[in-house]
């Protein structure tokens, strides 16, 4: 571009690595990243490209593939910004000004308007400015009407949703409570009283404690029940197949 009374401009859009906010491993990818953006790996980088790529910092601009690229040699030394003024297409507008700048080309626009249509300088502003201020007028409007009508219909669905589900919580608990008294009183008790019987001597009056399982233990009856009741529950299941 031609050099004007404030420098000479070049057009300039800028690129950078991330990592999502839901990334499962941050530490792994910020770690790759880091090693990406050493200098040697950058330059690694630009040379596959053949010096397509610029990278995004300045300081990484005197890499010798501009010098060497061919045919014939030197003829991309000035491809990455040197002594030029970057500048980014809609700077420095707010970033939703500068988006919609860019999405509907208005640069391009305003040029073609000054070069093709004879508009003047200060005509095609003018329409610029217009162009942007409806679309941003319209995604006012909108943004608006997408939160006014999220304020007045997710709270009242949440809150319905809510009370319908502790209502059938509720409701399935309730007809769960008889079967849950029956399993109580014909499962669970009589297994707890069975072990209160346990600790019990032969009269049923004195505590024991484990006294009756040591006495088990040790007599010769006790293991060969054992192993009878073993035998016969492994030949079933054998057997049966």
């Amino acid at each position: 571009m031609p050099k004007g009374p404030q420098g000479r401009y070049a057009p300039f859009l800028p690129f950078l690595w991330g990592v999502w906010k839901f990334s499962k491993n941050k530490p792994a990818a910020k770690s790759l990243l880091a090693h990406l953006l050493q200098r040697p790996n950058v330059e690694r980088i630009v040379n596959a490209s053949g010096g397509y790529d610029i990278p995004s910092f300045e300081s990484m601009r005197d890499f010798r593939v501009w010098e060497q690229v061919e045919p014939p040699k030197g003829t991309v030394y000035h491809y990455p910004p040197r002594t030029q003024v970057t500048w980014m297409a809609g700077a420095p507008a707010p970033a939703n000004i500068a988006q919609q700048m860019y999405v509907q080309a208005i640069n391009t626009k305003m040029i073609a308007r000054c070069t093709q249509g004879g508009d003047s300088i200060d005509k095609t502003i003018g329409w610029a400015a217009s162009e942007l201020e409806a679309t941003c007028a319209r995604r006012r409007a909108m943004a608006n009407g997408v939160v006014q009508a999220a304020r007045l219909s997710v709270p009242r669905r949440r809150r319905s949703g809510r009370r319908l589900a502790r209502h059938k919580s509720t409701i399935a608990f309730l007809m769960a409570l008889p079967l849950m008294a029956l399993i109580a009183a014909l499962v669970i008790y009589p297994a707890l009283y069975s072990l209160h019987l346990a600790t019990l001597n032969k009269s049923m009056e004195r505590f024991v404690g484990l006294g009756n399982f040591a006495f088990l233990f040790k007599r010769e009856l006790f293991w060969m029940v054992i192993k009878q009741t073993v035998i016969f529950a492994v030949s079933a299941v054998i057997f049966r197949r």
